[in-house]
C-alpha cells in the first residue's frame, strides 16, 4: 500500500471534520499493515529459529559418530539438561507459530475469524458488524490493537525460545566435552 499523505489544514487554519476522520483512518490503516507485516516477519523469525535448532541436535550427534559420548556423570547430567532446554526451546518456538485468534481482547467486537465461529447468534454478529460499518475507523483500531497483541506474544515466546535454545547449546556441548 502506498503512503497517501495526510489531509490538509482547512482554510481557517484547523483541519476540517471529515479530514480528520479521513486522516484517523488513514493512520488506522497503516498500523493495522504495519502490525501485520510485523507478525509474518514473526513467524519468518521463529520458523528459521525452528528450523535451525531441529538441525543442532542431527549435527552434535555426527560430530560424535565415534561413540565417545560422556560416561561420566556431570557429563551425562550436562548433556541432559541441555537436551531439556533444547526440548523447552523447541516447544517455546512452536507456540510462537501456532496461531492466535485472540490474546487477551479487551472490549466485544468482531476483530477475528474466532468471533465468528464462538456461536454467536446471528442478531448479535449482525450489531458488531453494523457497530463496525457506523465507526470503520474505531473498527480498525481494535483490530490494530488485538493484532498487536498477537505479535507481542509471538515476540515473548520467540525470546523465550532463543533463550531456552542458547542456553540449551551451551549446557549440551559442556556435557559433551566433559568425559
Amino acid at each position: 500500500m502506498t503512503p497517501q499523505p495526510v489531509p490538509a489544514a482547512g482554510a481557517g487554519g484547523a483541519a476540517e471534520p471529515d479530514d480528520l476522520g479521513a486522516g484517523a483512518r488513514f493512520v488506522a490503516e497503516q498500523l493495522l499493515a504495519s502490525v501485520r507485516e510485523d507478525i509474518g516477519r514473526a513467524d519468518a523469525k521463529a520458523a528459521i529459529l525452528l528450523s535451525g535448532a531441529l538441525a543442532g541436535p542431527v549435527v552434535l550427534l555426527s560430530w560424535r559418530s565415534n561413540g565417545a559420548f560422556p560416561s561420566s556423570v556431570p557429563g551425562i547430567s550436562a548433556l541432559s539438561a541441555g537436551a531439556c532446554c533444547w526440548l523447552l526451546g523447541l516447544t517455546a518456538l512452536v507456540a510462537a507459530l501456532l496461531p492466535r485468534m485472540t490474546t487477551a481482547r479487551r472490549g466485544p467486537g468482531i476483530t477475528f475469524f474466532k468471533d465468528l465461529s464462538e456461536g454467536h447468534d446471528l442478531a448479535s454478529l449482525m450489531s458488531w458488524m453494523e457497530a463496525a460499518g457506523r465507526d470503520p475507523t474505531d473498527w480498525l483500531l481494535v483490530r490494530a490493537r488485538d493484532a498487536s497483541l498477537i505479535l507481542a506474544a509471538k515476540y515473548c515466546w520467540i525470546r523465550r525460545g532463543a533463550a531456552a535454545l542458547a542456553l540449551g547449546l551451551i549446557v549440551g556441548l559442556t556435557g559433551a566435552l566433559v568425559r
